[in-house]
């Protein structure tokens, strides 16, 4: 597999603080697909996301849909964009047509219920999220979850069933624990990363901000990158306001300054250099 040790290179740099990796991601995107090939348009949809470009997210998730009226990712991807930008009735349209493609989703489930919740619309968001049980069943490997029960524990507490909320946090931080020895198969949802995020909304949830904290800088430092949760999770309003929490958010804004800047300068040179194809030909 040659393509690995290109994979791995250009991480590397972006990671180190090199923007050359920047240039390795468009360049590894021009040689891997046409543009007769959706998945091309979506690589580029994320390149432009990273950009700050919001204006060009959409294009290329239309441009991928007209190719591929089938495929629920532009959907995901317009569903992103409107919850960054706070449009919650517009991405919960994105996520209802993703479901009417793939109504078994598990990540088309997580983004309905969070439209809902951003909504202000509790019973169904906890519908949603409740879902879980049904999702996990079906997995082959039963020690594969979820990350729902979390985010139906806080819905719980805006409805008045903190018991049920406590119950499910008590369930997942032994969940997690279990990942994190192996005890579990990391499986179907996040990477390690993933994992201590997880278990940071599980402290937030707790009230241990400080060790709440801890567990997201671990999440990101193992590449979970998850711009809306860091900014804008719920259960880490008062984390983010604690000494650790600050000096985190500032580790973060950091880290999405850089990638700004990096896409955003490998864009600007491709496309004076022509070598972007945005347009069907």
């Amino acid at each position: 597999m040659k393509w690995i040790p290109a994979i791995l290179k250009r991480n590397y740099l972006l990671r180190k603080g090199d923007k050359r990796g920047a240039d390795l991601v468009l360049k590894s995107i021009g040689s891997s697909y046409s543009t007769r090939d959706p998945q091309y348009y979506m690589s580029l949809s994320e390149v432009y996301s990273n950009a700050g470009d919001s204006v060009r997210v959409k294009e290329m998730a239309r441009q991928s849909m007209a190719l591929n009226p089938g495929s629920v990712t532009p959907h995901w991807a317009l569903a992103n964009l409107y919850s960054v930008q706070g449009n919650y009735g517009k991405m919960l349209n994105e996520m209802r047509q993703a479901e009417k493609i793939n109504p078994r989703s598990a990540f088309t489930i997580d983004q309905i219920a969070w439209a809902y919740y951003r909504m202000g619309k509790y019973d169904s968001a906890a519908k949603y999220w409740s879902r879980y049980k049904g999702i996990e069943a079906r997995f082959v490997d039963k020690s594969q979850i979820v990350p729902f029960r979390h985010r139906l524990a806080m819905t719980y507490l805006k409805l008045g069933r903190k018991k049920e909320g406590d119950a499910l946090v008590k369930e997942d931080m032994q969940i997690q624990k279990d990942l994190l020895s192996g005890k579990r198969s990391r499986g179907t949802w996040a990477n390690l990363g993933g994992i201590y995020y997880d278990m940071a909304t599980d402290f937030a949830y707790l009230g241990n901000n400080d060790e709440a904290a801890r567990y997201l800088d671990s999440a990101l430092h193992y590449q979970f990158y998850y711009y809306e949760g860091y900014y804008r999770d719920p259960l880490f309003v008062e984390v983010r306001k604690s000494a650790k929490g600050k000096k985190f958010i500032t580790k973060v804004d950091e880290f999405y300054n850089f990638r700004r800047e990096a896409f955003g300068e490998a864009l600007n040179r491709a496309e004076a250099n022509e070598e972007l194809k945005t347009r069907i030909r």
